[in-house]
């Protein structure tokens, strides 16, 4: 099973971690690259850009800034909407809004 992680930065990074410590094969994605290499560099996978994260990862789990940036990162021009399967869970541990969750939830 292969879990995606969007966003490893002071959060995200050490919940990242616990899935590769409990033995979960992990694709990692991050506007800044060498936020990812402490968990690259004990197996997780990089991939350059968020749709190629989506269309590879049965589970995705995002930890973003913001609302505005959850909500371009899935429905924004580059999203990643399109490039989900249809069983794909997603879970957003982002501090978000009520009306982005119901936006893109919307969808």
């Amino acid at each position: 099973m292969k879990v995606g992680f969007i966003g490893i930065g002071n959060i995200g990074q050490p919940m990242a971690k616990q899935l590769i410590n409990n033995g979960f094969t992990l694709v990692v994605n991050d506007i800044h690259k060498e936020n990812t290499t402490p968990l690259t560099n004990i197996g997780a996978i990089w991939v350059d850009n968020p749709a190629d994260l989506a269309k590879q990862c049965e589970f995705i789990c995002t930890c973003l800034p913001g609302p505005a940036q959850m909500e371009e990162l899935i429905i924004g021009p580059k999203g990643i909407i399109n490039s989900i399967s249809e069983n794909t869970v997603y879970i957003d541990h982002t501090t978000n809004s009520l009306e982005t969750i119901q936006k893109v939830n919307a969808l």
